[in-house]
């Protein structure tokens, strides 16, 4: 089909009696959408892509659904969150198989942490000790749950219901793209993942998240080819996290837990009883055994122990000398020495004075990660985006600063592809109100919990509950629903509920007032007449000492001078444009929008920050706000 007749077969798919209205009773033709699946189309026709921002309310999921499918093409659609893969999977596909009138097959995968491995699950009960006493009765749970199970739900961690599953036993049943033998396993034949893994080769549409992808290439950047991922179009949804992603996946790192599974890694490559081989296993399980010992050093301290960890360093080393020889005679050991180097190279980085490096240790279950932040990001970007098909789309609510795409083209190394604005789905102007108060206490004041919390009963009362309350900070969520306590408003809060529930009481109780974080403001879809306030309570800048931050400025090469400007400020650009997209979801839906920072108006960056957002009617009068919500009842 050529290109014209295939934009011409789109207009008719999105138009008023077209294929979708078919499928979808309430649904309504919008030109945004139209024209975000024709530039897809295009892009896809030529063998290239770019970047769109679609604005909240656009129906991107089955514009970019439908246009690479309309192709032909098979697709890889990548996430930021596990909920939309889940929407994809349960909602817009089966939408898109009927519109287009065929079958579509679809398979999503998430992360190697959440499914059981078994190889894993054995070594974790061979040694229970290792485990409190409640853990080892959830690993035997397991057990039973996973063999039951694993050929009709693929070992997904998230189905076992039995119990919480313990952060230290998490880790140990489940495996990284790094550590799995794939074939060579003596459990591959019992693997839920490899099962599903399978499916995923030969689907139409392959759902994975970012972690999931970054991951995959980081732990080696074959693996795009060698799976086939570079043979399918590409669709990254939620493209704007992929920054924040991107430097603490794709930075060279070494976890320090991965020592512990060396031993075993090698008994699963090769029988250790042969000449030399014995040798090497004896000194990766000192390894192992060393770190053991010393673990309350390193807990302490991860970077002093690193220092003074001499002896340890030099059995790394030795280790590291060995592999050349063996590997002439075994080379199924790659991986493994592969990693055993990486950690050796970033931990002498990361003792050494002379580099000027930064390191970040964070706590990852018991042991620290090291991670080494420099430029490596922007290459590694340059060679993701090498390894997968030229025709790949970013595409997110939030991906230009005002109107400028610069920041995030820099930031993943894409400053070649076009990129795209699509016009609003929504009128604003008639749907919408700012209130935003200059007289609001200063972030740092400690009269703000008191603040909030008599603004969100007064507007709770106005807007008969039907509140969405958005927090950048846990703390300062947990301070306000505390006060809120005894309001007599029907307040739900985050982590009372899994989030699936929590939005479902939201939704049937209808006067209720959610408080919720930084995970809710992005990915939720609150119906029309259960929603009419959305207020955010600061504007979601990254703390000054935040490792993102860091990491980021160190990836681009830039000067302290221009981290606000070049990073700061559009990471907070994108992340308020999706709190208060949260707002106007449909076309006949009204609400009001509150931002309690007075930075948005005192601020010279406040006015770059409003015009970010929708253009709508503002206000600094509560009492018109108020009557407005009134109106709405």
């Amino acid at each position: 089909m050529g290109k014209e007749a295939r934009l011409l077969e789109l207009e008719g798919i999105f138009g008023d009696s077209g294929a979708i209205s078919k499928v979808l009773p309430r649904y309504w033709p919008r030109e945004s959408q139209l024209a975000c699946a024709q530039q897809i189309a295009q892009w896809f026709a030529d063998n290239r892509g770019g970047l769109i921002e679609a604005p909240t309310g656009c129906g991107k999921s089955l514009a970019y659904l439908i246009a690479g499918l309309s192709c032909n093409e098979r697709l890889l659609v990548v996430t930021a969150t596990k909920a939309l893969q889940q929407q994809l999977l349960n909602q817009d596909i089966p939408i898109a198989s009927q519109a287009l009138q065929r079958p579509i097959s679809a398979v999503a995968l998430k992360g190697r942490r959440n499914y059981l491995c078994p190889q894993a699950l054995v070594r974790a009960q061979s040694t229970p000790q290792a485990f409190s006493e409640s853990s080892q009765q959830v690993l035997w749970q397991l057990d039973h749950w996973y063999f039951q199970n694993y050929r009709d739900n693929w070992g997904d961690l998230e189905l076992f219901r039995a119990a919480n599953i313990p952060t230290e036993l998490r880790r140990s049943v489940t495996t990284s793209h790094q550590a799995c033998t794939g074939a060579k396993c003596p459990k591959f034949s019992e693997c839920g993942y490899q099962r599903l893994q399978e499916s995923a080769d030969s689907a139409d549409v392959l759902v994975v998240n970012q972690h999931w992808l970054l991951s995959l290439f980081a732990a080696n950047p074959k693996a795009i080819a060698e799976s086939g991922l570079s043979e399918r179009a590409v669709i990254l949804d939620e493209a704007h996290r992929l920054p924040s992603l991107g430097w603490q996946l794709l930075s060279q790192q070494s976890y320090l837990g991965w020592v512990s599974y060396w031993p075993d890694w090698l008994t699963e490559l090769v029988d250790i009883n042969q000449v030399g081989l014995n040798e090497q296993y004896q000194a990766l399980q000192q390894l192992a055994t060393t770190l053991v010992e010393q673990q309350p050093q390193i807990q302490e301290s991860p970077l002093d122990w690193l220092n003074r960890a001499t002896g340890w360093f030099g059995q790394l080393m030795a280790v590291n000398r060995a592999w050349p020889e063996l590997l002439t005679a075994w080379p199924e050991l790659e991986p493994l020495a592969q990693q055993t180097h990486m950690t050796q190279l970033t931990l002498e980085c990361a003792m050494s004075p002379e580099q000027v490096i930064t390191v970040q240790v964070s706590s990852d279950g018991a042991w620290p990660l090291y991670r080494l932040v420099d430029s490596t990001p922007k290459v590694r970007w340059q060679q993701l985006w090498q390894a997968l098909s030229d025709a790949k789309v970013l595409i997110s609510a939030s991906l230009a600063a005002g109107e400028d795409f610069g920041p995030i083209k820099t930031a993943l190394s894409l400053e070649e592809l076009p990129s795209q604005q699509l016009a609003l789905s929504f009128n604003y102007q008639e749907q919408a109100l700012l209130l935003y108060e200059s007289s609001a206490p200063d972030i740092s004041d400690t009269r703000r919990v008191g603040y909030l919390t008599e603004l969100i009963e007064s507007l709770a009362c106005a807007a008969q509950g039907r509140t969405l309350a958005l927090f950048t900070s846990l703390d300062a969520m947990k301070q306000v629903a505390t006060a809120l306590h005894n309001s007599g408003l029907n307040v739900l809060v985050q982590g009372q509920f899994p989030p699936q529930q929590l939005l479902q009481r939201f939704r049937l109780l209808g006067n209720c007032v959610l408080l919720a974080s930084r995970t809710f403001w992005q990915g939720i879809d609150l119906d029309p007449g259960n929603l009419r306030c959305t207020l955010i309570d600061k504007l979601p800048f990254l703390p000054p000492d935040a490792p993102e931050l860091s990491g980021l400025q160190a990836s681009l090469g830039l000067p302290d001078s221009q981290v606000f400007e070049q990073i700061a400020l559009p990471l907070a650009c994108w992340e308020l444009k999706q709190g208060a997209g949260r707002l106007i979801r449909r076309e006949k839906q009204r609400g009001l929008l509150v931002i309690c920072d007075p930075r948005i108006h005192n601020r010279d960056y406040g006015q770059k920050l409003l015009t970010s957002l929708p253009p709508m009617p503002r206000t600094q009068n509560r009492d018109q706000a108020f009557a407005f919500l009134r109106e709405l009842q």
